[in-house]
């Protein structure tokens, strides 16, 4: 059984029109051997995310704002699934978290930042297929 990858999509308000939807793609094209891909808007509750998760195999995956959900799933939901951070906050609770280097959101919110917080690196791509792989494996 394949498992699903629920991706907890980023604030509207901060997407960049062609970078934002190029951002999602390079996403899609990384994680889409590991599994079935959901996509959810991350101004959802908790409760539209517990619903698409079908078992314990099921990965999530937050982008920016989507990262803050895991404690809430968690503590409301009993939900352990794995949660996987890309652009969060260093305060955002996930079990992994990846990170542009050059992504100083949300403390530095110009458009440079922007830019590096919605451009996913060759750098990112290895480790979050990394991480699938050894979550496939059952090693982490």
């Amino acid at each position: 059984m394949k498992k699903n990858i629920i991706i907890v999509k980023g604030n509207p308000k901060f997407r960049i029109p062609g970078l934002s939807e190029k951002f999602y793609k390079e996403l899609d094209n990384t994680v889409k051997p590991y599994g079935k891909i959901k996509k959810i808007e991350s101004d959802v509750t908790s409760t539209s995310i517990a619903k698409l998760i079908k078992n314990k195999n099921d990965v999530i995956i937050g982008f920016s704002r989507g990262c803050g959900y895991k404690p809430q799933l968690q503590n409301y939901f009993n939900i352990k699934n794995k949660y996987i951070g890309i652009g969060c906050s260093k305060n955002d609770v996930v079990d992994y978290q990846i990170k542009n280097p050059k992504d100083k959101t949300p403390e530095d919110m110009s458009r440079n930042s922007l830019k590096n917080h919605w451009t996913i690196t060759k750098e990112m791509k290895k480790e979050l297929v990394k991480i699938l792989k050894n979550l496939n494996k059952g090693s982490i």
